[in-house]
């Protein structure tokens, strides 16, 4: 086997990024071409969410760097943990009522609110 010369390694790099630029730009064609194609109230939601996104990365964006978290060490027990046991106990209650007994037991206002 012979081995390639230099002349057409760097032709074939040469075409490899002729087509990787033609390909890039006819991709941004094709992403603005589909954005102009949608209507205006998908245009202002599609751009919303983008700000939103942006927005939010850079509000969270120091919590993530720094490891922190939105919630209090101790608030999983305290709040999140009983809240949901008592919830899921209220569920199976429930859908036992429908299942066995047939009957539909009326809305609980024991959560609370804070």
């Amino acid at each position: 086997m012979t081995k390639p010369s230099k002349d057409k390694k760097t032709k074939n790099e040469n075409t490899t990024a002729k087509k990787s630029t033609a390909n890039s730009s006819s991709f941004k064609s094709d992403v603005l071409n589909k954005y102009k194609s949608l209507s205006t109230n998908k245009r202002f939601y599609l751009l919303y969410t983008l700000f939103f996104l942006a927005i939010s990365f850079f509000v969270f964006f120091e919590f993530i760097i720094n490891k922190k978290t939105l919630i209090w060490s101790h608030d999983g027990y305290t709040q999140h943990l009983k809240s949901a046991v008592y919830i899921s106990k209220w569920i199976r209650g429930t859908i036992f009522n429908l299942v066995r007994k047939h009957t539909i037991t009326p809305d609980t206002f024991t959560f609370g609110l804070g």
